[in-house]
């Protein structure tokens, strides 16, 4: 049963790494993606920074749930 979308915006943060990745095999060695002009970040750097962010919430989430710090541990 899915109850929420992390998973789902977890496999969109993979393929966009394996695009950012990509990049390097059609274009020359060193060549800057376009996002990197602007934001200063590459995509795939993008997509790990969402990575960090679903990751502190997912274990967020479960230190709320669990009945102490301990059983959390």
């Amino acid at each position: 049963m899915l109850t929420n979308s992390f998973g789902v915006l977890r496999l969109i943060a993979a393929l966009v790494v394996v695009l950012s990745h990509s990049y390097g095999l059609v274009y020359a060695a060193g060549t800057q993606e376009p996002l990197f002009e602007v934001t200063g970040f590459n995509l795939g750097q993008h997509a790990v920074h969402v990575f960090f962010v679903l990751s502190g919430l997912l274990v967020t989430a479960s230190l709320m749930k669990s009945a102490s710090i301990p059983a959390y541990l």
